[in-house]
């Protein structure tokens, strides 16, 4: 299946997530690992959440700064490693995959 693809106008949206500089040939294990632990900690709370969440910040060519997460629902007490943001509202471009 083919990525799908658009650019829409988003609002403001509360995550949780865990920050890392990672790598660009060790992306995709990072966005694993790292998501399995935003995973525990929510669940550990009982934290609602929705969809997974991977924002790209300060990217070179050897590496980016990622945040991996997932949309909140309900309240999250923050932990050491498990941070609450909430994600700008504006455009936004989309890929989703399967």
């Amino acid at each position: 299946m083919s990525p799908s693809f658009a650019i829409t106008e988003a609002a403001p949206r509360r995550i949780v997530a865990i920050a890392a500089r990672c790598l660009w040939q060790d992306l995709s294990p990072t966005i694993i690992s790292l998501s399995e632990r935003v995973a525990a900690a929510t669940g550990e709370q009982g934290a609602r959440t929705g969809p997974y969440v991977v924002v790209y910040r300060d990217a070179d060519a050897a590496s980016t700064l990622i945040e991996v997460g997932m949309a909140l629902e309900s309240p999250f007490e923050p932990t050491s490693e498990v941070m609450a943001l909430v994600l700008p509202g504006g455009p936004v471009a989309t890929a989703v995959h399967v």
